[in-house]
């Protein structure tokens, strides 16, 4: 059961005009319907239309509420999931340190936020490992050795993500599936009513 998602779409959609009405576009409470609306978008299976959503709330959450506001994290968090991924892996790592780092000191180490961030980071890093070890491979078969140019380190490491892309779409349609589950666990395991995503957190 995927839920009514098309239904809270539309409710969520009442209630932010009225919170805009009311209270201003920079409220805290504005922003955190915005997050919810971003959220039921994606697990509604319209990630593309989410992370459009998503990308300029970071911004705007970083200004009204600050780095280190639960919305915030979340915010990010979900984009991190949902929104175009990098170019160079290092980037999604990096991404994933600063996450972990931040979700664990302000929403707590066993948050089942921060515990899915650090799982996302230990996934990351070791599909950067992955990269590395085939760039290697790729410098040994062409008699290179070592990594002093970063010209050549670029191409290789460029191939070797071409190399190790999967040779369909199952492993992406499989993953993205997870990455969409995650709002739904969140609900389930932890949370506070400014972020847990349900139709009570409305009222």
């Amino acid at each position: 059961d995927t839920g009514d998602y098309a239904g809270a779409i539309a409710q969520a959609e009442q209630v932010l005009a009225g919170r805009r009405r009311v209270l201003g576009d920079d409220h805290v409470d504005t922003l955190g319907i915005r997050l919810s609306l971003a959220q039921w978008r994606g697990e509604g299976f319209d990630v593309a239309a989410a992370a459009a959503e998503l990308e300029p709330l970071v911004q705007e959450m970083r200004e009204k509420l600050g780095e280190d506001h639960r919305h915030t994290l979340i915010t990010r968090h979900t984009l991190a999931l949902w929104g175009p991924k990098p170019d160079d892996i290092r980037e999604a790592v990096e991404t994933w340190e600063q996450l972990v780092e931040q979700e664990a000191r302000v929403l707590g180490e066993d948050s089942p936020a921060t515990v899915a961030a650090r799982e996302e980071l230990d996934k990351q890093r070791a599909l950067a490992e992955e990269y590395r070890y085939v760039a290697e491979q790729i410098y040994k078969d062409q008699g290179l050795f070592g990594f002093d140019d970063v010209a050549e380190d670029e191409k290789a490491e460029a191939a070797a993500q071409d190399a190790l892309a999967p040779p369909d779409g199952a492993a992406q349609a499989w993953a993205d599936a997870q990455e969409r589950a995650f709002p739904d666990w969140v609900n389930h395991y932890g949370g506070e009513e400014s972020w847990d995503f349900t139709m009570t957190s409305l009222e």
